[in-house]
């Protein structure tokens, strides 16, 4: 359920207003990551990705609360994992409960792609020391992944793997 007075929608790409905000976002919230404006940019504009936006449309300046992607990407065994690619907060509304309905809207269109595409599982990657975002994935069911190699992203930042079974809507338990 979306609380008032927000909307939901999905991107199109003819929305480059939408766009600039999006990857304007991203950059402000992934900045110790490395350059994000032109990685989220580039998830936007592939088919495979979808991009959800969360827009408070009575706010006078800029009307993104936040955004979530979804994906699906083929492991090295060839099969598919759902993967949440990214979710981001506007700075002025995080620790405000949108997390979690970015996170239901993402995890539902997994559920959505799996009828037709089965997949291994549902995956994100986290900063280990990024405590709330653990803490908002843990509460979706994402337990963090033993580490086989130690990965980070492009800035140095170590990197952690958290993953969760995927099911057919209303199968959940």
């Amino acid at each position: 359920m979306i609380p008032p007075p927000y909307v939901f929608f999905t991107w199109n790409s003819r929305d480059k207003v939408r766009f600039r905000a999006v990857t304007e976002l991203a950059q402000e919230a992934f900045l110790r990551f490395g350059e994000y404006r032109e990685f989220i940019g580039r998830l936007m504009a592939r088919e495979d990705v979808i991009t959800g936006l969360l827009i408070e449309p009575d706010h006078p300046d800029d009307d993104l609360a936040g955004f979530i992607q979804v994906g699906l990407i083929p492991d090295e065994d060839g099969r598919v994992l759902g993967n949440i690619l990214a979710i981001a907060i506007a700075p002025r509304l995080r620790f405000n409960s949108l997390g979690p309905v970015l996170m239901r809207w993402a995890i539902e269109q997994i559920q959505y792609l799996h009828k037709n595409t089965p997949m291994k599982c549902i995956q994100l990657t986290v900063a280990p020391d990024n405590e709330p975002a653990i803490r908002l994935f843990s509460r979706f069911g994402f337990t963090l992944v033993p580490e086989e190699v130690e990965h980070h992203y492009a800035s140095g930042v170590r990197a952690r793997d958290m993953s969760r079974p995927v099911f057919l809507p209303g199968e959940e338990p």
